[in-house]
């Protein structure tokens, strides 16, 4: 099968030692690499392809062509392995011709690879327009450790089955016989065909953040059904983990494990042993092979290392493998709840945020509900049974579901509704975001008497709506955010009453809300353009909207009295949870010398919320001071969770919000004038500085020079776990120490052009002595990485990104005992990375798009 093939290409074949051994005696690493990304993107949707083959052509021709490419891939790098034209010693009168076949065989296979990866490039172009869905769980190496934010993005239903296992793990870390603690993980069903999962809950742990930080080295192995526990060949791969090299020259255990054991010390390891098949008539042999392997493990590594086994049975008689003093986890299918959720998930198209819907087609509900009872919850054909019902084109038996409550096309080609799903009289929900040819909704609209939500958003071709659509008396939510072309709604939109939500955010090309807007006294949430030529009608209607939890206000240029302010009476919405005040400069630099300074403050000194607001976002205000509401006295903003501040250019000094004791993201971007971080931002008080905050973002701030400590004696910044610095040219003094009694590790982003970093005149890194994660996009002044890294003791993670000018990485990395993944993306002129780096067993190393660099 192609999907079998394409894994063992880029799980077996690529990653091998053998393989990057002879691309780099024949010079193509860097070719070869190049066809990795298309590769990755096709097995993500290849599953997907088998199953449609069978009943779509222009799929099924698809499928032919990639099976076809990627047999010739194989067929490829199988000739790549097979080569043994190696260059003779210069003595070697054969010397010439022998360096003329090698030159003659390079040309060859250069020529293939770039034909090769026109052809991948042109499958992986025509997957969209055959909808083929992807599967994010295949489009990366599932050891990769950015694989852990896909796990948690994908997999439905094993929290609590990884949360158990790590307790268990957590639990059994100090054993003083010797011996590596081992956990089985079985399932609850007497054939091992229908999987409910074991791999995948095992890839959880794998990558969990304990386990990533407690484990000096994990060792994932396949134990396919060829190797049988062959103890050569896992003993290889364990040595191949631990020393970051091939160990293939290496024919004994024996040799194998004294290798292991010299390498690996006392440090602790995690050995996942994933797919073991047990045979009915294989306990003995199973049970010899595994004392064998056990009694080479008791010899290498330190108190608290473990092996995971996930097993198979081939028959229901099948018994699991004893073993002494391990400890059994009997996995169990996933709820129903989980499974039709995965089925359902699977089955429409739609954004990452409709996956949480519980709303389903009731009789594809029925049919999910038995099949489960016959499947028993496998993961697998849940996904498989979503593919196949998957929506495509809407039959006209659709009609014929009268009890449907829920249809989503979003994604889709759609360009209009089919008359006959008028006849869907019990329809509550219906969901066309991102149809980009839809173009309008039908007039009969209105005998979905039932429809509670109707979303639109990202309609690029939408104008406007019918008028029957006002005659959904019990309409709930109207989304049609970001359909720029959309001009109109319709004046009788105010006898939607029950209407909570009404979003047209991003919808440019709107002008104005119709008159009487303010009689839907239910409405939650609304955007609004306070335009001059709408201001007074704005002002009326806004007032009579007590209820609104989210309000938007946009173009507030068109406010040109403190009056027309005092007027919108913000501060009387006591239920208004989010608020943005947003005005729009048609040309920004006529707005920054424009004397209008003492205006714009006293506009918005009358914008003050209520005391309740959880979320503020303020948008290109121009004046010098902020209103003095923000300066979180007497109750001011002290439920705020959020703050943004975009564009706030001629601003002098920063809100002083770090007192707020709910407060967790911060995000700061455009504020030319601010040159010091210091107690203005801080506030007054002797307690924690942000005591709560999680997220604090600093962007585009031209003259900021230096971060200084607050003057009281609490802790600063004690929950903080991301630090992201974005365009900070001048900053040179970072005088702040996030607390370290919460043991918090942070993760830091750098995207700074800035000489200062670099050289010894920066002052701060001995500060960030929590960071855990690093990452430096985009640095063009980067050449060399700065000395002050050394003071990172935590650092686990470096990850360097489009850093064009950097050239080397230094010696001293290999110094940071607790760095580990080094990963190196797009750094066009980085060719040098030290040995000490490359060959420490415990250093894991990427390369992704540096030409120069090899390895």
């Amino acid at each position: 099968m192609a999907a079998v093939d394409l894994r063992h290409i880029l799980l077996d074949l690529l990653p091998s030692f053998d393989m990057k051994e002879r691309c780099r005696e024949l010079g193509i690493q860097h070719h070869l690499e190049k066809i990795l990304p298309d590769l990755w993107a096709i097995n993500a949707v290849i599953r997907d392809a088998m199953i449609r083959a069978f009943t779509q052509p222009d799929v099924e021709m698809w499928t032919a062509d990639a099976g076809a490419a990627i047999a010739d891939v194989q067929n490829l790098l199988d000739r790549i392995l097979e080569w043994t034209g190696r260059a003779a010693a210069p003595s070697n009168p054969l010397l010439r011709s022998c360096l003329g076949i090698r030159v003659a065989f390079r040309l060859s296979i250069l020529q293939e690879l770039k034909e090769m990866g026109l052809r991948l490039k042109e499958l992986v172009r025509r997957g969209p327009a055959l909808d083929l869905r992807k599967e994010m769980m295949d489009a990366m190496d599932p050891c990769d450790e950015e694989y852990f934010y896909v796990l948690g993005d994908e997999v439905v239903g094993r929290d609590e089955d990884r949360d158990n296992i790590v307790e268990i793990l957590q639990q059994n870390q100090s054993s003083s016989n010797g011996e590596p603690f081992v956990i089985q993980i079985h399932d609850e069903w007497p054939f091992g065909s229908l999987s409910t999962g074991k791999t995948t809950l095992a890839r959880m742990i794998y990558h969990h953040p304990w386990v990533r930080q407690h484990f000096h080295h994990r060792i994932w192995v396949d134990v396919s059904f060829d190797l049988s526990w062959d103890q050569v060949s896992i003993g290889r791969e364990f040595a191949r983990c631990i020393t970051g090299e091939s160990c293939d020259h290496l024919q004994s255990h024996q040799a194998i494990w004294l290798l292991v054991n010299e390498r690996l010390g006392q440090r602790r390891y995690l050995l996942i042993l994933n797919d073991i098949l047990y045979y009915d008539d294989t306990e003995e042999g199973l049970k010899d092979k595994w004392d064998q392997l056990k009694h080479n493990l008791l010899h290498v590594g330190g108190i608290g290392s473990t092996v995971i086994i996930t097993t198979k049975r081939a028959s229901q008689y099948s018994r699991s493998l004893y073993i002494s003093r391990s400890k059994e986890y009997m996995l169990a299918a996933l709820s129903e709840d989980a499974w039709i959720k995965l089925v359902m998930r699977d089955t429409f198209i739609g954004s990452a945020q409709d996956k949480e819907n519980t709303c389903t087609i009731n009789l594809l509900l029925r049919f999910a509900e038995h099949q489960y009872e016959t499947i028993k919850g496998s993961p697998l054909l849940a996904k498989t049974l979503g593919s196949i019902f998957r929506i495509q084109q809407l039959p006209h038996t659709i009609a014929k579901l009268v009890s449907l409550r829920y249809l989503n096309l979003s994604y889709t080609e759609i360009q209009a509704l089919p008359k006959y799903l008028s006849h869907l009289q019990n329809l509550k929900i219906l969901k066309l975001t991102h149809c980009e040819n839809f173009r309008k909704l039908p007039g009969w609209i209105h005998k979905l008497e039932k429809l509670l939500i109707l979303k639109l958003a990202y309609c690029q071709k939408l104008q406007m709506l019918p008028d029957s659509i006002t005659a959904l008396s019990n309409l709930q939510e109207l989304d049609v955010e970001g359909c720029q072309s959309f001009m109109k709604l319709p004046e009788g939109l105010v006898s939607m009453k029950k209407l909570t939500m009404l979003n047209v955010d991003k919808c440019v090309s709107l002008t104005r809300l119709p008159h009487g807007i303010g009689q839907l006294t239910n409405l939650q949430k609304l955007s609004v353009h306070a335009t001059v030529d709408s201001l007074a009608s704005v002002i009326l209607e806004l007032q009579s909207l007590v209820n609104l939890k989210e309000l938007r206000l946009k173009k507030l240029n068109g406010l040109s009295s403190t009056e027309d302010a005092r007027a919108l009476k913000l501060e009387d919405k006591i239920l208004l949870e989010c608020l943005t005040l947003s005005w729009e400069w048609w040309d920004i630099e006529v707005a920054l010398v424009t004397d209008t300074t003492l205006l714009r403050e006293q506009v918005m000194e009358n914008l003050q919320p209520n005391l309740a607001l959880e979320k503020l976002e303020i948008v290109s205000y121009m004046g010098k001071k902020l209103p003095s509401w923000m300066a979180c006295k007497e109750g001011n903003l002290w439920h705020l969770r959020e703050i943004k501040l975009v564009n706030l250019r001629k601003c002098e000094r920063l809100p002083p919000v770090g007192q707020l004791p709910g407060l967790k993201n911060v995000e700061i971007s455009g504020m030319d004038s601010i040159s010091a971080v210091d107690d203005a931002f801080y506030g007054d008080g002797n307690g924690d500085t942000f005591p709560r905050l999680e997220t604090l973002i600093f962007s585009e701030m031209p003259l900021l020079e230096r971060w200084l400590k607050a003057k009281g004696e609490g802790d600063m910044f004690p929950m903080l776990e991301r630090l992201i610095l974005i365009q900070c040219p001048k900053l040179k003094e970072l005088h702040v120490r996030p607390s370290s009694s919460t043991r918090k590790l942070l993760r830091l982003e750098l995207w700074l052009n800035n000489d200062k970093l670099l050289s010894s005149e920066f002052v701060g890194w001995q500060n960030l002595i929590n960071v855990y994660v690093l990452e430096i996009i985009g640095c063009e002044e980067l050449r060399c990485l700065p000395q002050g890294i050394k003071y990172l003791k935590h650092l686990f993670r470096l990850k360097i990104i489009r850093c064009n000018n950097l050239i080397s990485l230094p010696d001293w990395l290999a110094e940071l005992k607790s760095l580990e993944y080094l990963i190196v993306q797009d750094c066009a002129m980085l060719s040098f990375i030290p040995e000490r780096l490359k060959q420490s067993p415990r250093f894991h190393i990427w390369n992704e798009g540096c030409p120069k660099l090899q390895l």
